[in-house]
């Protein structure tokens, strides 16, 4: 009876802290997928892989814990500024080129710290939709964003801010 108990508290807590609103304030972290309604998909890790370096993408959503983030506000950063950890591998997505990838959060990257931080730009007045920009781009005009491109399969990658790009508009859903 108590192990049922204990089960069942602690399914209620792991519950709770991945359906946390997806209206958090700046500042606060928060669990979320990211919805593109460019090209009706959520953005995934493939299988929920650990590997690192590898590519993250957009599928249909369904719910799995590979479509899930944690979005955990940076120390000592504006409060719109994030590391966003896939809830099934742990890791960190990340800018890699002109794309986008997963890699461990907690190793720095030598020549660019901010690898694997995002401010989120809100697009709209209600703040429901978002633009995910590199956080070494942000303010800077000619940053990159994180892009939802339909072909080949949906694919994510980092092109030039426009907050008019339907590609670059995403949704945090709870």
């Amino acid at each position: 009876m108590k192990r049922q108990l204990v089960t069942a508290v602690l399914s209620a807590a792991l519950l709770a802290s991945w359906t946390q609103p997806a209206t958090a304030q700046p500042g606060e972290d928060f669990s979320s997928t990211i919805y593109s309604a460019s090209t009706k998909s959520c953005v995934d890790v493939p299988g929920g892989t650990t590997d690192v370096n590898t590519d993250v993408r957009g599928r249909t959503c369904d719910g799995a814990a590979e479509e899930k983030f944690r979005f955990q506000q940076v120390p000592g950063r504006s409060a719109d500024t994030y590391d966003v950890v896939n809830a099934a591998s742990g890791l960190c997505l990340a800018q890699f080129r002109f794309g986008v990838r997963q890699r461990n959060c907690l190793i720095p990257v030598p020549y660019d710290p901010v690898l694997d931080m995002w401010t989120l730009v809100p697009l709209d007045a209600a703040a429901t939709e978002f633009q995910f920009t590199r956080t070494s781009d942000a303010g800077a005009g000619l940053g990159r964003c994180l892009a939802a491109h339909a072909t080949p399969s949906p694919v994510l990658r980092l092109d030039f801010c426009n907050k008019t790009d339907p590609a670059q508009s995403f949704t945090r859903t709870g």
